[in-house]
């Protein structure tokens, strides 16, 4: 191609360029649809979760005198019951069956605090590696000044009822026995023929009423009545 500049070329160019510039006008952009902006909905009135009401109800069971631990109590539950993976209400009516809520409870055989642990049985889980962040050179009179500790007594008692939950995976209610009396003694019953209920009974029938305060609270679904009121 040439490199001589093509006079007449470019004067065509330009003028067709002005011409379509005026004759055609702008394309518009196609508008999008508008969008439907929902109404804002009022935001649904709150209702108390599980922990509120654990924690509610911890200032209604622990006696007067220890009621300055209710929350130490309630944050203890429910630290372990996730921590354990065992239903917070389980482990708020073993308390209540064991010790009725006193930290200072003191049990005929030596069991101490809220679950009422043995201090043998205590230094057994440790020796064992059952339960985490503890120290393991407790002694016994060490262990049992610990365990009126409502957070140590609760961690320790979660800690034996998971245990309990794994040599009897095949039931759902052994397992409360099993902490009650031990793991022999429930073993040896079966083996007679012989369930144990007594224990097991006692625990479900807070359970069940501590459930249905909780449907009050409509949080939890409503469950049978119990005999026990504690609401």
């Amino acid at each position: 191609m040439s490199g001589l500049f093509n006079y007449p070329f470019l004067c065509l160019a330009f003028g067709l360029g002005f011409y379509s510039l005026f004759t055609y006008p702008p394309v518009e952009a196609e508008s999008s649809p508008s969008r439907v902006v929902p109404e804002t909905q009022p935001p649904a009135e709150e209702k108390p979760d599980l922990e509120t009401f654990i924690h509610q109800r911890m200032r209604d069971l622990v006696p007067a005198k220890h009621r300055f631990m209710a929350g130490t109590i309630a944050q203890a539950i429910i630290k372990e019951s996730r921590a354990y993976n065992i239903d917070p209400v389980v482990l708020m009516a073993v308390i209540y069956i064991e010790s009725r809520f006193k930290p200072k409870a003191v049990g005929q055989k030596g069991e101490i605090g809220l679950m009422q642990l043995r201090p043998s049985t205590a230094l057994w889980m440790l020796s064992r590696g059952l339960i985490e962040g503890i120290d393991r050179e407790h002694t016994h009179k060490t262990i049992t000044q610990a365990l009126f500790d409502p957070a140590i007594n609760i961690k320790f008692g979660a800690a034996y009822l998971a245990h309990m939950q794994s040599r009897f995976p095949e039931s759902e209610t052994l397992y409360l026995a099993a902490y009650n009396m031990g793991e022999g003694t429930v073993r040896s019953l079966l083996k007679r023929g012989r369930e144990p209920r007594r224990y097991t009974n006692l625990v479900f029938s807070v359970y069940e009423s501590l459930k249905t305060a909780a449907a009050d609270d409509q949080k939890m679904p409503r469950t049978t009545a119990s005999t026990f009121d504690l609401r």
